[in-house]
């Protein structure tokens, strides 16, 4: 699948699954918003694959309106992948939310 043209936010991507959906996400052309509640595991995955990085607890929704705003001014209307918790808050930054699971079916 290519994902050129396209941003998406990794929410969980500072490490494991959302680590490697990160990487294959930018593999494929997407321009990656790394987002993740340890901050510097965002930055340090965002800066090996030329994405940018956000630190943000999913289980807060202000952090995730936060999320949301900044990805838009930096990267532009977005597609949301999340492979963290199902429980966790989601938000439409685009014209539909793309869970891990369904990412990865796609491929």
């Amino acid at each position: 699948m290519d994902f050129h043209g396209k941003v998406a936010v990794v929410t969980g991507g500072g490490n494991g699954i959302g680590r490697a959906l990160s990487g294959a996400l930018a593999q494929r052309g997407a321009r990656v918003a790394v987002a993740d509640i340890d901050g510097e595991a965002a930055e340090t995955v965002a800066g090996s694959i030329g994405g940018v990085a956000a630190r943000c607890d999913v289980s807060d929704e202000s952090d995730i309106q936060a999320l949301v705003v900044a990805t838009e001014d930096l990267l532009g209307r977005s597609i949301f992948s999340s492979p963290t918790r199902e429980s966790a808050p989601r938000v439409t930054l685009g014209p539909r939310i793309v869970s891990g699971t369904e990412y990865g079916a796609s491929m």
